[in-house]
Order: C-alpha cells, then sequence, then structure tokens
C-alpha cells in the first residue's frame, strides 16, 4: 500500500475471499477503493472512488452484498457472485446525518442489518422489506 493509505474494514465473504476497504489517511473524498483477495493472494480492485469504505456483509443465499460507504453515509445493496462479481448496484438506506455516521456492520440469520454509527452512540437494525430503521439502541459510551 501506499503510505498515505490505510485498510479499514475487511471481511471475509462466504466462499472465503477477504474483502478490505482502503481509504486514504487524511483525504476522504473519492481515494477510497474496495479490494477482493483471492484465495490465491492475488487481489483485484472492485469499487473506486470511494470515500471511506465500511462494513461488507452477505445475504444467506449468496447472491446480495451489502456495503457502507461512511463518508457518503449511505448503504448499497451489490448483486453478488460465488466468483466475487459485483453486478447491479443501488443504494438501499441513505443515513439521516443525526443517526450519525454508518460504521460497521453485520446481518442476522432474518437478513437483517445490524449497524453501528459513529458520533450516533447506538446500533440500529433494519429489514430489507421498506429499508426503514426497525429498530434504534443507544449507548452511553463515546
Amino acid at each position: 500500500l501506499h503510505s498515505q493509505l490505510r485498510t479499514n474494514d475487511c471481511k471475509a465473504s462466504p466462499e472465503g475471499r477477504i474483502w478490505c476497504g482502503v481509504m486514504h489517511l487524511m483525504e476522504h473524498t473519492r481515494t477510497g477503493s474496495l479490494y477482493c483477495i483471492n484465495n490465491d493472494l492475488s487481489w483485484v480492485s472492485v469499487l473506486t472512488e470511494q470515500y471511506i469504505p465500511n462494513g461488507m456483509v452477505w445475504n444467506k443465499a449468496g447472491d446480495r452484498m451489502y456495503y457502507i460507504d461512511s463518508g457518503r453515509g449511505c448503504i448499497e445493496e451489490y448483486g453478488y457472485s460465488c466468483s466475487a462479481k459485483i453486478t447491479w448496484r443501488r443504494t438501499v438506506v441513505q443515513v439521516p446525518p443525526e443517526y450519525g455516521v454508518p460504521d460497521g456492520m453485520t446481518i442476522d440469520a432474518d437478513g437483517l442489518l445490524w449497524v453501528a454509527h459513529w458520533g450516533g452512540f447506538g446500533v440500529v437494525y433494519m429489514g430489507s422489506q421498506y429499508w426503514k430503521v426497525s429498530r434504534q439502541g443507544r449507548c452511553t459510551c463515546p
């Protein structure tokens, strides 16, 4: 990696590839990328011109990937195949600023997304039926 870049969030996909967000240390406007590291340790750039690549999860069926760009404050859904290809993309949630910045994310057995919000001191979960916040929990830790 370039000396001004760092990894941010990394996750293993259902078939065992490592997906890793890379961002600039200081400049967070279209300088980030999302990479996929294959089982043979080769890697490919999947998304470029990202702000702060974060939170990646896959649904149970393995045909959808969800991804957060914290700098844009959104959660995106992609069509996904086990060959590590992402196809179509749509923004499923544009997070309201009062919630803080969407950061880490996981998905539960029911397909609900659980999203931690930096600066919002909470975790929200949302379901795919309407992509609206189902419940919000707040913590007192900064």
